[in-house]
């Protein structure tokens, strides 16, 4: 009975183990990213936010250069909104015409080399499905108020 329970110990670690994922710093983040956010207008000011496949986000705004964790967002909805972009194809797309405000998605993939999709322009309006993407990403990292966290 001990063996059987000393093997499922084991076990029971091992997954938990192979479960869990690394948690980044600022300073050192995985290839595999979705970047997206917006900018333009007066201040000329951009906002950078950055998605990991492990859930964890941050917000960078090009002024203060100061780069901030946000609260994780759920795996699940994480997993779906990769698997969106994949499907998507943007590396293979060429949008590059920002307004005076624009919005902006990259993905970043290990060993390949990404491309920065730029829109905002009212002559040039961006396929529904990018800006379906873009919606549901700045969803994602929407600041709740204080009793929702």
């Amino acid at each position: 009975m001990k063996p059987l329970i000393n093997l499922l110990l084991i076990l029971s670690l091992f997954f938990m183990e192979n479960c869990s994922s690394s948690k980044y710093s600022v300073a050192e983040l995985p290839e595999l990213q979705l970047n997206f956010g917006n900018g333009g207008g007066f201040t000329g000011t951009e906002h950078l936010f950055v998605l990991l496949k492990n859930g964890q986000a941050f917000k960078q705004n090009s002024l203060s250069k100061e780069t901030t964790e946000l609260p994780n967002v759920k795996r699940k909805l994480v997993k779906d909104i990769f698997k969106q972009a994949e499907s998507l194809d943007l590396n293979n797309l060429d949008i590059n015409t920002p307004g005076n405000m624009y919005k902006f998605i990259e993905l970043k993939l290990p060993g390949i080399a990404s491309k920065r999709l730029s829109w905002g322009s009212p002559d040039n309006p961006v396929d529904e499905k990018i800006e379906s993407l873009y919606t549901a990403l700045t969803e994602l990292v929407k600041e709740k108020p204080a009793e929702e966290n």
